[in-house]
């Protein structure tokens, strides 16, 4: 990581070169490392007219069907969080108001978001202990960033459970 950034030939250098011909004369702007900050979310679903199956939560949660939902819900949270500017909060409303959004979902309940310590990528998520380094953001909380700092959505669909399902009525 450092030889990438640092160095004569680094990406620090590179970005310097790039900009001195274009900054006015005047100013000296300063090119620092972004620190990457992981978002996760932990939340509670009900869905409504998906074709779930029947049984116990962990069946229903463990279905194809299931994650495939998981995995779309994470697409549209993961789609907001990769378009923030540096320093933007990851606002609760809007990872609400995208998951949401998805046909099928009638309820995300206890949304929390998850905040994943600088170098997460380097964490081994298989290793309990590992997880425990999260700071979990209360309900209706916003995770908020400094200047510096750039929000990286990690794709972790273990904090999402289906609680409820319910079905679509027949009408006739």
């Amino acid at each position: 990581r450092d030889a990438l950034w640092e160095g004569p030939d680094g990406l620090r250098a590179t970005v310097e070169s790039a900009i001195e011909d274009l900054r006015p004369i005047s100013i000296f702007p300063r090119v620092v490392e972004a620190i990457q900050i992981g978002v996760g979310i932990k939340c509670k679903l009900v869905v409504k007219g998906l074709p779930l199956p029947t049984g116990s939560r962990a069946t229903v949660n463990a279905s194809e069907a299931a994650r495939e939902l998981k995995l779309r819900l994470m697409l549209r949270v993961q789609s907001y969080v990769d378009n923030l500017k540096y320093g933007e909060p990851v606002r609760h409303s809007e990872v609400m108001w995208a998951m949401m959004n998805e046909p099928g979902v009638a309820d995300v309940q206890e949304l929390r978001l998850l905040r994943y310590p600088p170098g997460f990528d380097t964490i081994d998520f298989t290793d309990i202990a590992a997880s425990a380094e999260r700071e979990e953001l209360n309900c209706g909380q916003n995770l908020e960033l400094t200047v510096e700092q750039v929000p990286e959505f990690v794709n972790i669909d273990d904090e999402m459970e289906i609680v409820t399902i319910r079905l679509v009525e027949k009408k006739g």
